[in-house]
């Protein structure tokens, strides 16, 4: 029998980890405006005389905070679970809408635009996707185990993941098929129908990268052979490890990197993390990571501990897209991976994804808050049945 510091020591694991996530989330929150200031301002002095990014940066910033607290605070983790179908709507209606009625950019149908302010779809869908597919198997899930039960989903995947391709944002597409191709498993079905649907899905994906989606086999050419595209493809991936590199371990101080000036095109969006690195060093960009792997690592304590598949199949869904956003912005910006538009989390400038990026850390918080008491030993609390059944 546990003694009664100890009861209590466990009675609150929730509060400790959402701690833990809150204050990791404020310093990123913090870093990210700082660095949006940084990398915008020396230029905007030179013209405007003020960094409209930073503004607007900080705007956004201000609304993610508050639909942040509005989450944790007010709104009810059983409502949140009830209002799946009408987000699913929701997410596939103006995932449908941007490709009629938004506006273009680059060849790219992402936004919407109202009164000089833009408002990406994708950046919503993929947190109300997540509120929506958690829903359903967890409203399905005696059925998942039966190729006919899994259909479904599968279809469900491939409709919002089609939508968001076809923009095109490949990357975001990849990101969300993975994530929910993953609370499918975790779900309760079978590994074998999984495979069948990568069998079936990846030869397509490929199909529509090398004839629709011109510029992914482009990209997919310039990091093979970088060298030969250096005034081209290349060049932004080169200049910014020239900024890593430059930076060295302590980095050259605030505001005296040149990268951001003159040489790295738009350094505040999703190559800001060469910025870091060249300001403040390996240090800068260490802090960073741990930051990331902290509300990870908390994250995944709480999936750990949940006693509800709807709370688990969220907060695993919210840490996967998290994370793998992190992992594929800093693998781009070091070079390991081609190049492809995925902001940094709560770092790189962007309206939509910082509010709904804070939104999902909100839920994430929302659902480890409401931990039961801690149990030794009590690792997996959700038992997906016939899980060692891989086939």
């Amino acid at each position: 029998m546990l003694s009664g510091e100890s009861q209590h020591s466990h009675a609150r694991v929730g509060s400790v980890l959402a701690g833990n996530m809150l204050l990791c989330t404020l310093l990123l929150l913090a870093i990210g405006l700082f660095m949006v200031y940084n990398a915008t301002a020396p230029r905007a002095l030179e013209t405007q005389g003020l960094s409209l990014q930073f503004f607007k940066q900080l705007t956004f910033s201000a609304i993610g905070l508050l639909s942040f607290l509005f989450v944790v605070m007010v709104v009810p983790l059983d409502w949140i679970r009830k209002s799946g179908p009408w987000l699913g709507l929701i997410v596939l209606a103006s995932l449908t809408g941007v490709l009629i009625f938004g506006t273009e950019v680059k060849g790219a149908m992402r936004w919407f635009r109202f009164a000089g302010i833009s408002f990406q779809p994708s950046e919503m869908a993929k947190i109300f996707s997540l509120i929506f597919f958690a829903w359903y198997l967890d409203r399905n899930k005696e059925d998942l185990e039966s190729w006919v039960g899994m259909f479904p989903s599968m279809l469900l995947i491939l409709t919002i993941v089609a939508l968001i391709a076809l923009e095109p944002d490949l990357g975001n597409a990849v990101l969300l098929f993975a994530a929910l191709v993953s609370m499918l498993y975790m779900g309760g079905a079978r590994l074998k129908h999984l495979f069948i649907l990568l069998l079936a899905t990846v030869p397509i994906f490929c199909y529509f990268m090398f004839t629709r989606f011109d510029h992914i086999r482009r990209r997919i050419e310039v990091f093979i052979n970088p060298e030969d595209h250096l005034s081209g493809g290349a060049y932004q991936g080169h200049q910014a490890l020239i900024a890593l590199g430059s930076g060295g371990v302590k980095g050259k101080g605030v505001g005296e990197g040149l990268q951001k000036l003159y040489y790295l095109p738009e350094a505040h969006n999703d190559f800001i993390f060469a910025i870091v690195g060249e300001d403040f060093g390996l240090i800068g960009c260490g802090i960073i990571i741990l930051l990331y792997m902290g509300i990870v690592w908390n994250a995944m304590q709480a999936c750990i501990r949940s006693t509800r598949l709807f709370s688990l199949l969220l907060a695993y869904g919210i840490t996967f897209v998290f994370s793998g956003q992190a992992l594929f912005n800093i693998s781009v910006v070091t070079g390991l991976v081609p190049n492809k538009g995925i902001s940094l989390p709560l770092i790189s400038y962007g309206g939509s994804n910082v509010v709904f990026t804070l939104i999902g850390l909100a839920l994430l918080i929302k659902i480890t808050r409401r931990l039961p008491p801690d149990q030794p030993l009590a690792l997996g609390a959700i038992r997906i049945p016939k899980k060692a059944r891989l086939f």
